[in-house]
This record gives structure tokens, C-alpha cells and sequence, in this order.
């Protein structure tokens, strides 16, 4: 599995978190902004399904037995079904 996946609510690009760019925010010293690396729009995006080949909103998560977490979109949850931990 890869990292966590993002897309830009502005032009649609679809990456993991480790491709987004981040800069100081200039009107909060202790803040962060994250930009889009194709369309630089700011702090605009949604997570991602982490299943390979889809792309839907991630609403649902869950810890794996390994210590890790998946974000899923309903469709790839585990909602109902035998719980991975």
C-alpha cells in the first residue's frame, strides 16, 4: 500500500501527501499551507480511497493488524464485514 492519497479539489490531481508542496503560511507564523504541485491552489484537497484503481472520497477508516490505518471510500470499507484488528 502507498501513503495516503490526496486530490485537488481545484484542478483534479490525484497524488500521495509526500508530493504535496508546503510553505510557512504568511498570515500565521505557526501554520502550514499546503499547495497543489500541478496547480498551486492551497489547502484544497481530499483524501483519497487507498484502494488501488479508485479514486472516491476516503470517508471510512480503520487500524490493520499490522499497526497501520486504511482510508477507504464506503464501497472498500470494512463496514460490516470482519474487522481487520
Amino acid at each position: 500500500m502507498t501513503g495516503v492519497r490526496f486530490r485537488c479539489d481545484e484542478c483534479g490531481w490525484i497524488g500521495d501527501e509526500s508530493e504535496i508542496i508546503t510553505a510557512p503560511n504568511p498570515f500565521e507564523a505557526l501554520e502550514v499551507v499546503s499547495g497543489c504541485p500541478r496547480c498551486k491552489a492551497v489547502d484544497q484537497f481530499t483524501n483519497t480511497c487507498d484502494e488501488p484503481g479508485c479514486d472516491k472520497d476516503a470517508g471510512c477508516g480503520w487500524p490493520t493488524k499490522d499497526g497501520g490505518y486504511r482510508r477507504t471510500c464506503y464501497e472498500h470499507s470494512n463496514n460490516g464485514k470482519e474487522k481487520s484488528t
